[in-house]
């Protein structure tokens, strides 16, 4: 539920705005032939960031990535890198590249990288 909320806060708030230049859980792999990511529909072996910001109409051409986490621990809240999973979540997310590392959203700490 929380990122069902988050999700609609970015539809309302940022889709409005940017509607070219934005997309919600988008899912890519890899393309042999360019080298860079690809939008998908298969789920085996794909990446699903929550947000991706990329060039107007181009959901290819990655600028920064973004994922949503609602940690519950008292260590994943001051450290919401300190799960082995997340840290390679963000490392799968920056192989598709773009002109940021990945970060992480929290209610705690706002936006992480």
């Amino acid at each position: 539920m929380k990122h069902a909320v988050a999700f609609a806060c970015v539809q309302r708030e940022i889709l409005r705005l940017f509607p070219e230049n934005v997309s919600i859980e988008p899912r890519y792999s890899g393309d042999a032939r360019s080298g860079g990511p690809v939008l998908t529909n298969q789920w085996t072996g794909s990446k699903k960031p929550d947000i991706v910001l990329h060039a107007t109409g181009q959901p290819h051409q990655i600028q920064c990535i973004f994922d949503f986490k609602f940690p519950c621990t008292r260590s994943s809240k001051s450290d919401p890198f300190a799960s082995s999973e997340t840290q390679k979540q963000m490392t799968s997310y920056k192989e598709l590249g773009g002109n940021c590392r990945p970060a992480i959203v929290t209610p705690q700490q706002g936006v992480v990288r």
